[in-house]
């Protein structure tokens, strides 16, 4: 008769503990070297009379600030949370492209990429959605929200840059061509008319603007500002060529004239000059903000102002 050995019901043993530690999220042990757990607590919040006196984008920003040392120091499901919250998040979905916001937030809010760097922030962010039913998804803010990362960790780099634009109509006055597209739908930019619907009610609870028009994939800011103001079924990718051939030339403002939001040598904002005060944040403009709505504000009163970006105004030559 054969002995047993015991080791082989060791080496059992051992085999399935392998078997369950491969169906652990890669990279869950690594949340030991988290110390923050709790999530960052937002004090002054949108819709209160405190964040209604906030006087432009860096007072809100100011107000909402959370520090690049805490959210590297936290768990994955608190920066989640703390990413969420956050009362400017809905900035990132005001740029012509998800990559553009994403930069454009990373300047004040550095939860967001830290967010995104994270290994294990599908897994994470899979199981925060998984808490809400069909029925509470509708209009969620936070599930859109969640969903909308999740869809930025699937994509590659070039699949969140812009589509590659066409050369055709419209032209600048001079004749120039110009980089633009035609008809872009919700899916060219990478969003949905539910989202953006939900988006178009935050940005007037979050910024002091009124609302002019609704949300219309088809145009963006450089189109409505410097082509049409009606009827637009363009978006312009750079309206530089309307300044490289003449067509305009740089001047001080005043009613009527055309307005560019310049950072790192870019026009990354257009809009329509609608009155003139002492201030930049008295002086008022009419801008379309990525697909979503065409609004009334300040000059500051919104995601593309900053202390680093300069402001040219233009008129037709």
């Amino acid at each position: 008769m054969t002995k047993k050995r015991p080791y082989k019901k060791l080496f059992l043993v051992l085999g399935l503990l392998l078997v369950v530690m491969m169906n652990i999220p890669a990279v869950a042990a690594e949340d030991t070297i988290y110390s923050v757990t709790e999530a960052h607590e937002y004090t002054i919040l949108p819709g209160t009379e405190e964040w209604r006196a906030l006087d432009g984008a860096i007072e809100k920003r100011a107000a909402c600030n959370v520090t690049a040392e805490e959210v590297s120091s936290m768990t994955t499901e608190a920066l989640i949370e703390t990413v969420i919250n956050y009362p400017l998040l809905v900035d990132m979905f005001a740029y012509d492209t998800i990559a553009e916001g994403i930069e454009a937030v990373d300047q004040y809010f550095p939860g967001l990429k830290e967010l995104l760097g994270r290994s294990d922030a599908m897994y994470y962010l899979q199981s925060y959605i998984e808490q809400y039913s069909l029925s509470e998804r509708n209009n969620n803010i936070e599930y859109i929200y969640a969903d909308s990362l999740i869809h930025i960790l699937s994509l590659s780099d070039e699949r969140t840059a812009p589509l590659k634009p066409q050369r055709s109509e419209p032209t600048t006055p001079n004749g120039s061509s110009l980089e633009t597209y035609y008809n872009r739908t919700w899916s060219d930019w990478g969003t949905t008319y539910s989202a953006q619907s939900t988006f178009y009610t935050l940005y007037q609870n979050v910024y002091n603007v009124t609302a002019l028009a609704g949300i219309d994939p088809q145009y963006n800011c450089h189109s409505y500002a410097f082509y049409k103001t009606t009827g637009n079924h363009y978006c312009i990718q750079d309206p530089a060529p309307y300044f490289a051939d003449g067509s305009y030339y740089m001047t001080s403002a005043a009613p009527g004239r055309k307005i560019t939001y310049v950072a790192n040598g870019y026009h990354n904002h257009s809009g329509i000059v609608n009155s003139v005060g002492s201030t930049l944040s008295t002086t008022y403009i009419r801008s379309k903000w990525g697909c979503n709505g065409l609004f009334y504000h300040s000059i500051t009163e919104c995601p593309f102002y900053s202390a680093s970006v300069t402001y040219n105004y233009w008129a037709l030559s």
